[in-house]
């Protein structure tokens, strides 16, 4: 029995990491896309409920770029 709770309980951390991964990936396309509308660089997008959280750096007018952060829905 103890056998058949480690399986279940393996099976559930790999599909919990399978979705995570699917949603930051998810995430990280819209980053890009983001990125490259904006005229900026991609930076990171992390996951974060059904939004995700997307950091580009985007050229300044006059100046160095700036870090931008932007929530969008997935």
């Amino acid at each position: 029995m103890k056998k058949l709770g480690y399986a279940l309980a393996t099976l559930l951390v790999l599909v919990f990491a399978q979705t995570q991964s699917a949603h930051a990936s998810s995430c990280a396309s819209k980053g890009r896309s983001l990125a490259a509308s904006k005229g900026g660089k991609f930076l990171s997008a992390q996951a974060a409920g059904a939004n995700c959280r997307i950091v580009i750096l985007v050229k300044s007018g006059n100046g160095p770029p700036r870090r931008r952060t932007f929530t969008v829905r997935r």
